[in-house]
């Protein structure tokens, strides 16, 4: 049985037609247990995230979010929160309100803290699963998010 040689056909792709298959004799990795250098970290907390990046002055910020969908924010008390240290300002872009605060911390409390009046919901959330489903999966409600 002869084997045809490689061909790509994909975005133009060239095949060089003269390399060979490495055998599988010669393979180091495939079949071995490979050193996970990256557990050890992981495991003691010293593995560094985007989470742990500290820039001088920088603020931390928290979504306020409504106890339901379809509500929109009526009045926010902004001095619900002025004893709290470290908070530098409410948000409010139409649907969305943040606090942004010195520490992480502060900016947790005053989320948890701020008072929100919030209007009434447009619609009614559905009563049971099959009705949920039936929500999510309506074309009406696909269309009104474009």
């Amino acid at each position: 049985m002869s084997k045809s040689p490689p061909q790509g056909a994909a975005a133009d792709l060239k095949l060089a037609q003269d390399v060979k298959p490495k055998n599988s004799k010669d393979y180091q990795t495939v079949g071995t247990t490979v050193p996970r250098f990256d557990i050890p970290p992981k495991l003691t907390g010293e593995a560094v995230y985007i989470n742990d990046l500290r820039i001088p002055g920088m603020l931390q910020g928290r979504v306020v979010r409504p106890p339901t969908i379809s509500t929109d924010p009526l009045a926010i008390d902004e001095a619900s929160i002025k004893n709290i240290p470290g908070v530098v300002k409410v948000v409010r872009e139409g649907k969305f309100v943040g606090v942004v605060a010195k520490t992480e911390w502060a900016a947790i409390k005053a989320a948890r803290a701020l008072k929100v009046t919030w209007s009434k919901p447009t619609t009614e959330l559905p009563a049971n699963a099959e009705e949920l489903y039936a929500y999510l999966k309506a074309p009406s409600r696909c269309a009104a998010k474009r």
